[in-house]
């Protein structure tokens, strides 16, 4: 990637083991792979924030999408109950047509205006 090779990883531990020192070379070792797994750490759960966000959005679309459909139904809804207000205001009320009367609904009439008992019932 840098154009290193073996050579030059092996030169750059040997001035590292000079600076440094052979005692603190495992320390150093050791804090560098706990901040490299630190980091891949980090990273992960950046990606998982993400992956996260990404659903967050496909939630949030799918929601405008029902509430768009909702507006759209009670909008329709409304526009057909319009539609029968209008239909209705043009047609002229229903006269009412006179049905006749059975003998047994006259004598039932009769029978509540005198209140009079029903014929066949005993009286006691």
């Amino acid at each position: 990637m840098f154009g290193m090779g073996m050579p030059e990883v092996i030169l750059i531990l040997a001035i590292a083991l000079i600076v440094i020192g052979p005692k603190k070379i495992p320390e150093l070792a050791k804090s560098l792979g706990r901040a490299i797994s630190e980091f891949k750490k980090a990273t992960n759960e950046f990606k998982g924030s993400l992956d996260i966000d990404e659903d967050i959005t496909g939630i949030k679309n799918t929601i405008k999408e029902i509430k768009n459909d909702v507006k759209d139904t009670i909008d329709i809804t409304a526009d057909i109950k319009e539609e029968k207000k209008r239909d209705n205001a043009d047609v002229p009320p229903e006269e009412e047509i006179p049905v006749e009367k059975t003998e047994e609904d006259a004598d039932d009439d009769r029978e509540a205006k005198t209140g009079s008992a029903k014929k066949g019932i005993d009286d006691e």
